[in-house]
């Protein structure tokens, strides 16, 4: 079902729940179809999906803000989700911004190791959406090979 997103349909929406207008705010989330004042969200949730579209099993810790670092493992085509429940007043404030969320890879994928750490954008989407939609309505990222299989890179899916 797609839903317009015009702010002026947005903010005719909100008064007319009685919201104030200066604390309005919305969230696109990717592919999603969905435009959703924040404070409508129903159990939020911070998102993010990652592929390996590599030939290669990976293994990478991730970690949300400065929570204990994770291991993980990965196949070839295989993706995995990674949420973080959110606390929804919190949401609902304009100038919010989920817990970083974390990942540290070796990129070298010879016998040597080249560590990077870098931190990636989420989306803050209702629980009930993500169920519903997955990793359509989650920031995507992909690990690929760079120029040559020795090199290891992460890519935002569009």
């Amino acid at each position: 079902m797609k839903i317009k997103t015009g702010w002026g349909w947005l903010l005719m929406i909100l008064m007319s729940v009685g919201m104030e207008a200066q604390t309005a705010s919305a969230e696109i989330c990717g592919t999603c179809d969905i435009v959703s004042p924040r404070s409508e969200y129903e159990d939020p949730l911070a998102v993010v999906c990652i592929t390996n579209e590599t030939n290669d099993r990976l293994i990478y810790n991730y970690r949300w803000g400065q929570r204990p670092w994770k291991d993980n493992q990965s196949e070839p085509d295989e993706t995995w989700w990674y949420s973080l429940s959110l606390n929804a007043e919190a949401v609902a404030r304009d100038n919010y911004s989920p817990p970083t969320f974390w990942l540290k890879f070796d990129r070298d994928m010879t016998d040597g190791a080249q560590f990077i750490t870098i931190d990636l954008e989420t989306y803050v989407v209702g629980e009930s959406v993500f169920k519903e939609k997955g990793c359509d309505v989650s920031k995507r990222y992909k690990f690929r090979y760079g120029q040559s299989s020795r090199w290891l890179q992460l890519e935002e899916t569009i």
